[in-house]
């Protein structure tokens, strides 16, 4: 019982420095993560909003605003060819799926 006890206060001392490390690192969103997501936002507010029959003022600034943000964190990118956009944002959903399952094991 001893033993077994040594070995996994051995393992935990060895893992909370790693969790540490990759929490890190993988909390930082690189630029192109960070445009994917404005125009994910953008997109899922434009279509909340087509969906109401009528648009009022402040849903039409929150729409430009949104817009201005992702035109704004995408210019680096508005000439990029596809396959390379491809394998960026696969490196971005790895990272979030990353994030997710270090935010699971922090619980």
């Amino acid at each position: 019982m001893k033993l077994g006890f040594l070995y996994f206060a051995t393992m935990i001392k060895r893992l909370i420095p790693l969790l540490f490390v990759l929490a890190a690192c993988s909390s930082e969103k690189t630029p192109f993560c960070k445009c994917m997501e404005a125009g994910d936002e953008f997109s899922a507010y434009s279509a909340d909003v087509l969906n109401q029959p009528e648009i009022d003022e402040e849903t039409e600034t929150k729409m430009n605003e949104l817009k201005a943000k992702e035109k704004e964190l995408c210019k680096d990118y508005e000439t990029m060819g596809g396959a390379e956009m491809l394998e960026l944002r696969e490196d971005c959903t790895e990272m979030n799926a990353k994030d997710e399952a270090l935010q699971i094991e922090e619980k």
